[in-house]
């Protein structure tokens, strides 16, 4: 490699630490297969361990101290072990920095997916009145409640109207299983209106020891939580 012309140098004590001006009419680098790429009115901008950075006519460019002039690399201190540390920690960083990108990547497609998921399940919810018959740690055994007839309709949200009353109700359906959004605090007997969409169906032992199998649904809305009656 031919680094053409003058070569002025202000140097301090130390090589990385040095304010250091290098500039070259003509800066000569050998490429890996042959040839070589010629930079003019290449001026040094900042010493790294593993090489020089550079600004010239066409942009930037930085060159590893592998490819400058043996004095070169003298006057800047080059240490092969120091250059292959830094080179070894900088690909590291690269690394973990694509790992986050990615991570900030998949983070957002799962958002974005979760509320597309959200959106289908509304689109295929009903709301109805409920009544809780049993309470377990992740859902309640219910029956829908109504005027003698069911009261689910499909909604796309939870609808206001008046709160939860209980007067003239009674169960208009087989009972069922909720999971999911659910009121805190459930007890036996709470009524509240829920806006839930189908989910298969959900297995469990009775008080009296027999086995039951009802439809299940998962809550995504609630709205009001009114005791039905006194236990």
């Amino acid at each position: 490699m031919k680094v053409a012309l003058s070569l002025v140098f202000i140097l301090s004590t130390s090589a990385f630490a040095q304010v250091a001006e290098l500039k070259l009419d003509e800066l000569r680098v050998k490429k890996d297969f042959g040839g070589e790429t010629v930079y003019t009115n290449a001026t040094l901008t900042k010493v790294d361990p593993d090489g020089l950075r550079f600004v010239h006519d066409s942009g930037t460019v930085k060159v590893p101290f592998e490819k400058l002039p043996t004095e070169i690399q003298q006057r800047f201190a080059f240490d092969s072990e120091a250059a292959a540390k830094h080179r070894k920690e900088m690909a590291a960083a690269a690394m973990k920095e694509e790992e986050e990108v990615k991570r900030i990547r998949q983070a957002e497609n799962d958002r974005i997916q979760a509320n597309k998921d959200h959106q289908a399940k509304l689109a295929k919810s009903v709301t109805m009145l409920v009544r809780v018959i049993s309470v377990d740690k992740k859902g309640v055994i219910a029956e829908q409640m109504g005027p003698g007839r069911p009261v689910a309709s499909s909604m796309a949200a939870v609808g206001g109207g008046g709160g939860v009353g209980s007067g003239g109700l009674a169960p208009s359906g087989p009972p069922m299983y909720l999971f999911g959004n659910l009121p805190v605090g459930l007890f036996d007997d709470a009524m509240f209106r829920v806006q839930a969409t189908p989910d298969g169906t959900f297995s469990y032992t009775t008080v009296l020891g027999s086995k039951s199998t009802v439809k299940s649904f998962e809550v995504l809305n609630y709205e009001g939580q009114k005791k039905n009656r006194t236990p």
